[in-house]
């Protein structure tokens, strides 16, 4: 009877440490899109990002633009929030870490950025988080986009 008894809380335990492990809300190693659902739309000259997003890593790449000569677009981005901690970044050509936004002190940015000869990659940073992302580049030339989320964009 106790020998039952021990097994059957076992079983228990198992299925619960199972369970909690497999949230579907949350990336493994082995899952490579950071974003839960993804929308993306493009004109010949802008870029909209939209998603929600689950994130325990950092440097997830989302947007990698690669242009030959200097460039200037205008970014438009707002974070929410839902929870954890999160940043949206992007590193220059020269390898210098610009911040955007992060869900401690500002959210929501319109600004003009040049655009260094050189890859720019937009990437996001965060522990345990859960939020939206909503990001635009305007006045760039869609070919110039290498990737959004590790897809090459359909042009």
């Amino acid at each position: 009877m106790k020998r039952t008894a021990l097994f059957t809380i076992l079983i228990i335990f198992c299925l619960s440490i199972t369970a909690c492990a497999t949230d579907p809300n949350h990336l493994t190693d082995a899952q490579t899109s950071i974003f839960h659902s993804l929308n993306v739309t493009h004109t010949d000259r802008s870029i909209v990002v939209k998603a929600d997003a689950y994130l325990n890593i950092t440097d997830a790449d989302f947007l990698i633009i690669d242009v030959s000569e200097e460039d200037t677009v205008s970014l438009t981005y707002t974070l929410t929030k839902n929870k954890g901690d999160i940043t949206l970044s992007y590193r220059t050509p020269e390898d210098s870490t610009v911040l955007l936004a992060d869900t401690e002190d500002k959210t929501y940015g319109e600004e003009t950025i040049t655009l260094q000869p050189g890859t720019t990659t937009f990437f996001l940073a965060g522990t345990d988080a859960s939020f939206q992302v909503s990001f635009s580049v305007k006045d760039i030339d869609i070919s110039k986009v290498k990737s959004i989320n590790d897809t090459a964009p359909e042009l």
